[in-house]
């Protein structure tokens, strides 16, 4: 509530109780006794009833405090979130850093699957609040800087991406469009990864996106691209080395996803498909 709202409103209030002011209290219970009966229209309150004993109470404030006591008073925890200890908001800056373009209603719901946080005592609008003022996702920003020509100077300092639209497949009685997306290693010119998928989006991307992995005994797992090149915390369960956890500062980011490469090489996996699709066993349509 703003400043001009709370004297708007305190207005309303000393305009109930200036009438009797200077009159005994046997007409000052006559006079709110009438008011209490009628409904009176308040800034952003719109049209409600007030107590007599609200009445009397604004008439002891504005005695003590003046004008000043008729206004509103504000939150001691303004511009705090009231249901985000410090502990939660470790986990919410983590996982941000981790997923920087992800949604803030995907981020909930992350936040609620790999039981990082309670999410269950903070509302969504709370959640969004704290990522708009604290500026922790990236909403819709651009790249302002000059692309110019490069070239680095070692092996896996720069990595390239590039799609190649192929011509259109059928598998399964359904057509799809062949669409090649590869990587490419910009100081030694070697196809890094290359794989076929229906569309240009992000997660073709993330099939071929080998430098955000890991191995651990022999296992490959896929972590977030904001750890590309960046120190990692894993852990497992003591029973089952399989399920990966991986850790900032001591704050679980979220659970790392196995990576079969010959799979991941060969097939489109959307999140929500059914079949999986394999332009392998597809034929080109002519």
């Amino acid at each position: 509530m703003d400043n001009e709202t709370r004297e708007q409103i305190a207005l309303v209030r000393y305009k109930l109780i200036s009438p009797v002011l200077a009159e005994p209290g046997r007409v000052q219970n006559e006079y709110f006794r009438t008011q209490a009966a009628e409904r009176h229209a308040f800034p952003r309150y719109g049209n409600r009833q007030v107590k007599v004993s609200t009445l009397k109470s604004w008439l002891k404030a504005y005695r003590k405090n003046g004008f000043d006591g008729l206004k509103p008073k504000v939150r001691k925890d303004k511009g705090r979130p009231r249901k985000a200890d410090p502990q939660v908001m470790d986990a919410i800056r983590v996982t941000c850093r981790a997923y920087p373009h992800i949604t803030v209603k995907r981020l909930h719901e992350k936040l609620m699957q790999e039981h990082l946080t309670d999410t269950s005592f903070i509302h969504y609008n709370t959640l969004l609040r704290i990522v708009k003022e604290e500026k922790l996702l990236r909403f819709g920003n651009k790249r302002r800087d000059a692309r110019t020509a490069f070239e680095t100077d070692h092996v896996n300092s720069l990595w390239m991406c590039d799609f190649m639209h192929g011509p259109p497949v059928t598998l399964n009685r359904k057509t799809y469009k062949a669409i090649l997306c590869a990587i490419i290693d910009d100081h030694s010119r070697m196809i890094v990864g290359h794989a076929f998928a229906p569309s240009e989006t992000v997660l073709s991307l993330t099939l071929v996106l080998n430098d955000a992995t890991i191995s651990f005994k022999g296992h490959i797992y896929e972590v977030p691209t904001a750890y590309i090149r960046q120190r990692v915390d894993i852990r497992h369960p003591v029973d089952n080395d399989r399920e990966l956890y991986i850790y900032d500062k001591d704050i679980r980011v979220g659970r790392i996803k196995f990576v079969d490469k010959r799979q991941n090489a060969r097939t489109f996996k959307p999140c929500q498909s059914e079949p999986v699709i394999s332009y392998a066993d597809a034929k080109v349509k002519k």
